[in-house]
């Protein structure tokens, strides 16, 4: 699906779950995309994510293979909760 996630075409508490790769560091408004995410998940839903940041304190020791496989692992126990 295509759209603006800053408004979003669901209801209120639609989803048991989301996730957001490498999107919402490019929203002119993060508090409102985050808003939206917020407003389209069930009570006691989950939402993972992860974005890019520029930082002097990032790790050269920790790969991005490492961090991925770290997401993957949380985003699957998420949706295996249940």
């Amino acid at each position: 699906m295509a759209g603006d996630f800053q408004k979003q075409p669901f209801r209120d508490g639609t989803f048991d779950a989301a996730y957001a790769i490498e999107a919402t560091c490019h929203a002119p408004d993060r508090l409102r995309t985050y808003g939206e995410v917020a407003r389209v998940l069930k009570p006691g839903a989950y939402f993972a994510g992860y974005e890019w940041v520029m930082t002097d304190k990032y790790d050269l020791k920790v790969s991005n293979c490492t961090l991925l496989l770290l997401f993957l692992l949380i985003l699957w126990s998420v949706f295996l909760r249940e």
